[in-house]
């Protein structure tokens, strides 16, 4: 069980008795608290709640805040935590997304997600500064795909071949654009797809762009992809062929709305 303080133990025993203890004393992540370094330290402390807020305060975040996780829904074992987000179709919320909640600016410009409120239908957040990551996980949602629930994800443990391009631009904000570059080979996916050629195709995956495409936009937009044509993708989110919203695992362009969705999660 996490605690906040030797302090704080006293203050507690003080009221409630030793029997008590564990009834009032808010676990590591429930309180502001007692905020966990991670998602992944709550799995290993006391396993979580299940999906849901959790009280987060990594290197990098200058508060603690309450960030979603996906606590062993998608690996099990695995604390995920949110740093990127179209749609709230995933976190159970009221989904009501209009293309109007889709912000058109730079789609990773917000680089300390502490001071993102978990309410906005469009959080453009990036990996705190210094957190050593080694695992993302994507989750999201395309009228490309016949079945348009939460379930659909891929996850990749290690950032090689253009993997790095996307590391660098999801936690250091930095531009890039590399077509038909080196494989980045998804670790793992879910098996709900209809339609999942992009991720197992031999020429697919490797190619990263977060730029402004084709310098239609006036903000910076970023997609994993086949190539620079932003068609077979894998996730996409900003300005894509003519259209601005997310992109997910399909052979279209992007949408905004109801059916649409994405979501970024690191650990």
């Amino acid at each position: 069980m996490g605690i906040k303080s030797n302090r704080t133990i006293a203050s507690y025993f003080n009221r409630f008795g030793a029997t008590g203890l564990d009834a009032v004393l808010p676990r590591l992540g429930e309180s502001q608290s007692n905020p966990a370094s991670s998602a992944q330290a709550i799995m290993d402390d006391w396993g979580g709640s299940g999906n849901g807020y959790y009280w987060i305060q990594t290197t990098g975040m200058a508060n603690p805040a309450e960030l979603w996780c996906d606590m062993g829904h998608s690996i099990s074992g695995r604390g995920y935590m949110r740093f990127w987000w179209y749609g709230t179709w995933y976190t159970g919320d009221s989904y009501t997304e209009q293309q109007t909640d889709f912000v058109q600016q730079d789609q990773f410009g917000i680089a300390d997600i502490s001071t993102i409120n978990k309410s906005v239908k469009h959080g453009r957040g990036r990996v705190p500064a210094g957190f050593n990551w080694t695992s993302v996980l994507i989750r999201g949602r395309h009228p490309g795909q016949s079945n348009t629930g939460n379930n659909h994800y891929v996850y990749w443990d290690n950032f090689n071949g253009v993997g790095a391009d996307f590391k660098n631009a999801a936690q250091s904000g930095t531009s890039v654009s590399t077509a038909n570059g080196t494989r980045w080979a998804p670790t793992g996916k879910s098996t709900d797809y209809n339609y999942d050629g992009v991720l197992i195709g031999a020429n697919n995956c490797d190619s990263f762009y977060y730029t402004d495409p084709y310098s239609a936009s006036s903000y910076l937009s970023f997609g994993l992809d086949d190539d620079t044509g932003w068609h077979y993708t894998v996730f996409a989110a900003g300005y894509e062929a003519g259209d601005d919203g997310v992109d997910f695992v399909s052979g279209q362009h992007a949408v905004t709305g109801v059916n649409a969705g994405l979501c970024l999660l690191f650990k």
